[in-house]
């Protein structure tokens, strides 16, 4: 594919349905970027393909947003004759996801789009340049409840603690995860004591989904650590593990461990949750 720059018309341009951005930049931050192209103009080309006598923009919605506010009637674009809906959406995701400032709400949704489109974890990691596990990962924090991408966006939790929190999704109401969500957020990382704890409180979280945020709390400050314990076990338990653990996108420490967990509560040797 080879493109051309050029200067067209903004009143032809179409937003495509490939634009992984599904989250728009708020009218504040239009307005901010709209002030700063009055200024410098637009600094970086957007990305569009010619469809007729008009142009299909997969990639730069805020720059063409900011640049009809600012009152531009023409803006500098990259312009491919032709792309299929495919590779829109993938030139459209590494864009974005190469973005300082994309939040990770908008990054997981691209990663998401990427995987439907693509057909799998492997075949994303291999078009963004990144592993199966980051697609993973990404894949499990797009489900979680907006106020815990909130939380990430403003550097209350980090990805890792967020993401750890996915596997709530099936015990908990997305309120409750929010609660759970909040206790760790509200752990101070002041020194090795401090962050021990909230990583304490992350694996609790994460190896005991079921968990209330009273209990979670309790365990948090009763310092009670998690044991560890070797168990033998056949070719077969094995296998069955690793396709479980590979289907829940667990580890086989934290499956094995819920589902100890779970057996000892449902039988009445621990409380539940």
């Amino acid at each position: 594919m080879k493109a051309k720059l050029e200067e067209i018309d903004i009143s032809r341009i179409d937003v495509s349905e490939a634009n992984v951005r599904r989250i728009q930049a708020t009218k504040g931050e239009i307005d901010e970027l709209a002030a700063s192209i009055k200024g410098r103009g637009v600094l970086q080309p957007i990305i569009v393909v010619k469809k007729g006598d008009r142009y299909e923009l997969p990639v730069g919605q805020n720059r063409f947003l900011a640049a009809k506010e600012a009152g531009l009637l023409k803006i500098p674009a990259l312009v491919y004759d032709e792309m299929d809906p495919l590779e829109m959406r993938v030139i459209s995701a590494i864009e974005n996801l190469q973005r300082i400032d994309l939040g990770q709400a908008d990054r997981a949704a691209a990663v998401s789009d990427l995987v439907k489109a693509l057909g799998s974890n492997d075949a994303v990691a291999k078009a963004l340049g990144k592993s199966p596990g980051w697609v993973s990962f990404m894949l499990g924090f797009k489900g979680l409840p907006d106020e815990v991408k909130k939380m990430v966006d403003d550097k209350k939790l980090n990805t890792v603690e967020a993401a750890s929190l996915r596997h709530m999704l099936k015990w908990k109401s997305p309120g409750e995860i929010v609660e759970v969500a909040k206790v760790i957020s509200e752990i101070p990382k002041r020194d090795a004591v401090t962050r021990e704890k909230r990583k304490t409180a992350v694996q609790i979280a994460r190896r005991v989904p079921t968990i209330s945020v009273e209990e979670l709390t309790k365990r948090v400050e009763k310092k009670n650590p998690l044991m560890s314990l070797n168990i033998s076990v056949s070719d077969t338990e094995l296998d069955g593990l690793k396709r479980a653990a590979e289907d829940e996108d667990e580890s086989l420490e934290d499956l094995a461990h819920r589902i100890i967990n779970e057996w000892l509560a449902e039988n009445e040797y621990i409380p539940k949750g």
